[in-house]
């Protein structure tokens, strides 16, 4: 498969996969950044864009694509929250 194909590939089902859980890591986020809608919306735009970054530049499988999500945005939320915080 050349590149563009797998690229194309990538971004469908990582779309697919982003709006199924999209709801729930909002929630989460607001959650995570204590109540504040502006920097949950904030936090789950930045996860998007940096989970779809290391999709594409990923070698291997990710077994449960939710759980990795989520880790990933937990993670990103800690990080401004901190910095928001400090």
């Amino acid at each position: 498969m050349d590149r563009h194909k797998r690229t194309a590939d990538i971004d469908s089902v990582f779309w697919q996969q982003w709006q199924e859980h999209q709801d729930y890591l909002y929630r989460c986020c607001i959650k995570w950044m204590g109540g504040n809608p502006t920097q949950a919306e904030d936090a789950l735009s930045m996860a998007m864009l940096k989970a779809r970054e290391k999709i594409q530049h990923s070698t291997k499988a990710i077994e449960n694509f939710k759980a990795w999500l989520v880790k990933l945005t937990y993670n990103l939320c800690m990080d401004l929250f901190n910095i928001m915080s400090g």
